[in-house]
């Protein structure tokens, strides 16, 4: 169990973190800077497994993607049994702006789950 003064909503000291919704319409990718700051694509270089469900044909509105980490993934690490999974919840407007949250769960050598929700906005550039 959390102790009580450690209890709540924690900072994740990622402060300038940048995760990115790739799509041409039919699949998807994440692609997040990590603490190394180095810029990933979870399905390219982490081999992930994504599906996602998408709330109407325009992407207004929420759209869910489903990453999966399974043993010999670069995120993961060869021959390590850890699983990942990661849900990515975005409510967007018709210009792409609105709110990601993000769950995910760690199953490894230690076990955690964590919630981070941020304000998204459409890339322009």
């Amino acid at each position: 169990m959390v102790p009580d003064d450690l209890a709540g909503w924690q900072s994740d000291r990622i402060g300038d973190g940048r995760t990115t919704l790739l799509t041409d319409g039919t699949d998807f990718d994440i692609i997040y800077k990590d603490a190394a700051q180095q810029t990933r694509s979870a399905r390219f270089h982490d081999k992930a497994t994504i599906f996602s469900r998408i709330g109407s044909s325009t992407f207004a509105g929420i759209v869910i993607v489903y990453v999966f980490y399974v043993g010999d993934s670069a995120l993961v690490g060869e021959g390590d049994p850890t699983f990942v999974s990661e849900q990515y919840t975005f409510q967007l407007d018709e210009r792409g702006a609105g709110v990601a949250a993000l769950s995910q769960q760690k199953d490894a050598i230690v076990s955690k789950s964590a919630l981070m929700a941020a304000p998204c906005s459409p890339d322009n550039g």
